[in-house]
């Protein structure tokens, strides 16, 4: 399940909507059939949801580990699709959710905590958002469908790192105000976790009602935590009425 979603929520930070999905699989033989169909099962029920066809792979077997490997294809209106460039100075920054979830979760599961000895209701909604995330096709879809964001990322690094990816991208700088975070778990975590798939979007402050009407209509949490302004890829971080440079330390493929 997580497969399809990590590559619908790409899909969700342009706007655009699902349509096909191929999976490509390297199975040891040490797997046996029922952990291939419960596998097939979740990345099937997640295509089902969102109109999607499991059209075509590959499958193989491997000498290791298990190898899994998703296309996804999407389509967007002409014109309509929502880039990590459009973000103007003056621009909000809005996340989606909450943020750092995933990261907490992901610190249980690593310390030998499951979802059947999680021992606190945040403890297991953080596990579940590691390992289940939801991506969001519908705000994606009605960000584009309205033009209310001018560029918009999914947050799979990290805010930290990801909000600078729309900066330089777009030719902007950032504030990001500390007390604003949507989170239930360290600030730590919030700014710098990976795999929460939420998105990361400018929107100007003109459309502040509408989004909040938006917010609303989705039943989902949309929360403005800054503003894009500064020097060109720099970002700042805001707390007490200080202004404290925002290192990009979410996850990086190559180091």
């Amino acid at each position: 399940r997580k497969t399809i979603a990590v590559s619908l929520s790409d899909i969700a930070a342009m706007g655009a909507t699902p349509r096909a999905a191929f999976l490509s699989v390297a199975i040891p033989s040490r797997l046996d059939d029922g952990f291939v169909d419960a596998f097939f099962t979740g990345a099937i029920s997640l295509c089902d949801r969102h109109g999607m066809t499991l059209a075509g792979g590959d499958l193989s077997s491997s000498p290791g580990p298990f190898v899994v490997n998703g296309t996804l294809i999407g389509e967007v209106e002409a014109g309509r699709a929502i880039r990590r460039s459009g973000a103007r100075p003056g621009d909000s920054v809005y996340v989606s959710g909450t943020l750092g979830s995933s990261a907490a979760g992901l610190a249980q599961l690593l310390a030998g905590v499951t979802l059947d000895t999680a021992t606190t209701g945040t403890d297991l909604d953080a596990i579940r958002s590691h390992l289940a995330p939801m991506p969001r096709i519908e705000l994606g879809r009605a960000l584009a469908q309205t033009g209310l964001a001018s560029a918009a990322i999914d947050i799979s690094d990290g805010l930290s790192s990801d909000l600078r990816h729309i900066c330089r991208a777009s030719g902007v700088g950032a504030m990001v105000e500390a007390a604003a975070l949507p989170t239930s778990v360290s600030r730590e975590y919030a700014l710098h976790g990976g795999e929460q798939y939420e998105l990361l979007f400018a929107a100007s402050p003109a459309h502040a009602g509408r989004i909040e009407l938006l917010a609303t209509e989705l039943r989902i949490e949309l929360s403005r935590i800054g503003r894009f302004e500064g020097p060109p890829g720099e970002i700042y971080l805001v707390a007490e009425n200080r202004r404290t440079p925002l290192e990009p330390r979410g996850w990086d493929h190559f180091k």
